[in-house]
């Protein structure tokens, strides 16, 4: 009967590290690129969501006819043990070209990131038009890890939406990301309305949690055991 206590304790922490992880499945931290970018409305702040924090946000436009850093929300989440880090809002250029940057940096504290996926939709409304993408990793130091140039070029109006990856060739702790983004709409109206990243990492996330859950079978299995003993 003495061995009960520390096993139901065990078996309690087991219970409740999965129950952390079913509670976070969909977890998601949010805020507007105006707050969490310095010289907006705050100065400047994160966005954190399990292993992951994001922070040191930046942005900067010029030429775009219709552009609200405090219209464009920028979300961290997190499902199934994939991060996301997500730009939603609109970045438009009517008759016009314009360009507009976004920065920031990624920590993991659960692994080393070996890769950063990009996506981005948006719609042409008429005309022709143009956006491309370049996203530049970098060490903290300003060594350059990877990058990858994306472009849509678009001439019948409606959704438009593609995607890459920078691949690291050594997995990193922390990196910085930039996204240097064009668009060429001279006699057309473009818009961009999301930015998506997400993570891969080593170790996986989603690898902890399947290691753990044998362990917190094996562990109510004695628990049972011993309480029918």
């Amino acid at each position: 009967m003495k061995t009960a206590k520390p096993i139901v304790a065990l078996a309690s922490g087991a219970i409740l590290l999965l129950g952390v992880q079913l509670q976070t499945a969909q977890a998601q931290s949010q805020e507007t690129l105006a707050y969490l970018a310095p010289g907006g409305v705050s100065d400047g702040t994160t966005l954190t969501i399990g292993d992951k924090t994001f922070g040191d946000f930046s942005y900067s436009d010029s030429g775009l006819t219709g552009f609200d850093p405090t219209q464009v929300t920028v979300t961290a989440s997190e499902t199934s043990g994939i991060y996301y880090l997500t730009w939603q809002g609109t970045f438009e250029a009517v008759n016009t070209i314009g360009d507009m940057a976004l920065g920031y940096t990624v920590t993991a504290s659960g692994g080393l990131i070996s890769a950063i996926d990009l996506s981005y939709g948006g719609q042409l409304l008429g005309g022709n038009g143009l956006i491309g993408v370049t996203e530049l990793a970098q060490e903290p130091s300003g060594y350059t890890l990877g990058d990858i140039q994306l472009n849509s070029s678009v001439s019948s109006p409606g959704a438009f939406a593609n995607s890459g990856a920078v691949n690291l060739p050594s997995a990193q702790p922390v990196v910085d990301v930039t996204k240097d983004i064009s668009f060429v709409a001279p006699g057309g109206a473009i818009e961009l309305l999301q930015v998506e990243q997400s993570f891969e990492q080593i170790p996986e996330p989603t690898t902890v949690s399947l290691l753990l859950l044998p362990f917190a079978a094996g562990v109510v299995r004695i628990f049972r055991k011993t309480r029918a003993a």
